[in-house]
């Protein structure tokens, strides 16, 4: 029934209680503290503002989601009281229940979904797909993993946690359409920008260095731990909790320019827009002085400019002599930052952790089908570990998913991330401008997840985990876009 429909005092009245309610619900904002009672002001001016444009107000919220990926990691955790400050550290990429920003624009997306399924009826019930089945079996393994666990509750938390993004995957994967595209790469640009203007602050001053673990306290954190050999360096680490997974992350993020560059096929505004978004990102990769980083986003760029060629896009050849000539006056500081990393590295360091590889394939054989337990490596190390070895997560994906949820769950998650490219790559080599450039965007960065996993543990850091599963439904929604525009009437 439409509200027009109603009589005028019944209208009136209804609008009334619904003032009083709101009124009811919003007293106690007075005995907040104050960063919450201004950002429940906020919150509800813009709501109040966006009420002109409720007919587009799912698009509004989708594409504020997407601009604020980089703040996956402003979050307060809950129920850690009484839990080590080392082991909620684990906690944090294991998956820890939480509630931030991302979080409550994610509860008004998938709300308004509700009520467009539900109450208006402007789309059906959506349907499961057979790329679903990869991820919801991820999610069956992290649950399968309860009972074995040494502590429950831990993976309890790491199941919930999945269930977050799991829940991205699902909407972002129905609801992403071909309109939505300049959007997310303009939703990657404001990501770009802004990582690396906090970036270059960072590591000019060493300042906010900790400002995801600070998430608004007030008592920002000027330190972060020391990596040996480079003691001296203040290390980026932008929105991102870890100046490593910062590295990861931007790895990601700069496929997204660096199909845009040099592009006849898209606008110039765009292309010179591009080209220094795709430079500050590739500074801030090298100042996040991750090695795995380094290696895996020019991996992936190597594998980008690759299909870009076989695309018939020879322009980017030019590109290649003139990158040394724009890139000379840094390529001294670039130079030497690299060479430094390389020579600190540490021959004790990398053999130590190599030394974990062995510790975590006994702890997956003992518990191979369902793992140990999703959050209880570290809990369940203790009966592993050697002397000597590193009181750490082993230092590869692989074998740290392995050994938390088993066969079933690396299955499903490998299976996932190969999934997702192939789909992509369909569209890579037979969709149309721009969806095939996003196709390769997203191929280009699972590859530089996939290598950065090879000897980095972190992948499931709340900023880098969110913009993986944002690009798995990415891969989903592209697919079924090409496949809608290429079938047959």
């Amino acid at each position: 029934m439409r509200a027009e429909s109603l009589h005028p005092a019944l209208r009136h009245g209804l609008t009334a209680l619904a003032g009083a309610f709101l009124a009811l619900a919003l007293y106690r904002f007075w005995t907040l503290e104050a960063r919450y009672f201004y950002a429940g002001i906020l919150a509800i001016v813009l709501v109040s503002l966006s009420m002109p444009f409720l007919h587009r107000f799912s698009d509004f919220l989708l594409v504020a989601f997407l601009g604020a990926l980089p703040l996956a990691a402003f979050s307060k955790y809950l129920l850690l009281d009484g839990v080590a400050d080392d082991r909620k550290g684990i906690l944090r990429y294991s998956g820890a229940l939480s509630v931030g920003p991302l979080d409550l624009l994610l509860l008004a997306v998938i709300g308004m979904w509700l009520i467009r399924i539900f109450v208006t009826r402007q789309e059906p019930l959506p349907r499961l797909v057979r790329a679903d089945v990869l991820p919801f079996l991820l999610l069956a393994a992290y649950f399968l993993s309860i009972p074995g666990a040494l502590e429950p509750k831990y993976a309890v938390f790491g199941t919930v946690s999945l269930a977050k993004y799991v829940l991205v995957y699902f909407y972002i994967s129905r609801n992403f359409q071909r309109e939505h595209v300049p959007w997310l790469f303009a939703a990657v640009g404001v990501a770009l920008l802004l990582e690396g203007a906090l970036a270059i602050i960072q590591y000019s001053t060493g300042k906010f260095v900790g400002l995801a673990l600070d998430r608004g306290r007030g008592e920002i954190i000027h330190e972060q731990y020391a990596v040996p050999g480079i003691e001296h360096r203040n290390r980026a680490t932008g929105t991102v909790s870890e100046s490593h997974t910062f590295g990861l992350y931007v790895a990601m993020l700069v496929q997204y320019a660096f199909v845009l560059v040099y592009s006849l096929r898209t606008q110039q505004w765009m292309r010179w827009i591009a080209t220094p978004l795709l430079l500050l990102g590739l500074v801030c990769v090298v100042i996040s002085f991750s090695r795995a980083a380094w290696l895996s986003c020019a991996g992936a760029l190597l594998l980008a400019w690759a299909v870009r060629l076989y695309w018939g896009e020879r322009q980017l050849l030019t590109v290649a002599v003139a990158a040394p000539l724009v890139l000379a006056p840094l390529l001294p500081w670039m130079v030497q930052i690299f060479v430094e990393r390389f020579a600190t590295a540490g021959g004790d360091l990398i053999a130590e952790r190599f030394d974990q590889f062995p510790i975590a394939l006994a702890m997956w054989r003992d518990h191979f089908v369902f793992g140990c337990g999703v959050g209880n490596y570290m809990d369940t190390l203790s009966r592993y570990n050697v002397v000597g070895a590193l009181a750490l997560p082993v230092h590869n994906v692989f074998l740290w998913a392995a050994a938390e949820t088993g066969i079933v769950g690396v299955t499903a998650l490998f299976g996932t991330i190969f999934a997702a490219i192939a789909r992509a790559w369909r569209v890579v080599m037979r969709g149309s401008e721009p969806l095939r450039r996003v196709a390769l965007a997203l191929v280009a960065g699972l590859t530089a997840y996939l290598l950065d996993g090879l000897t980095d543990p972190l992948y499931r850091e709340p900023v880098v985990f969110m913009m993986f599963w944002v690009t798995i439904g990415l891969s989903v929604a592209v697919h079924r876009i090409h496949r809608e525009e290429t079938a047959p009437a």
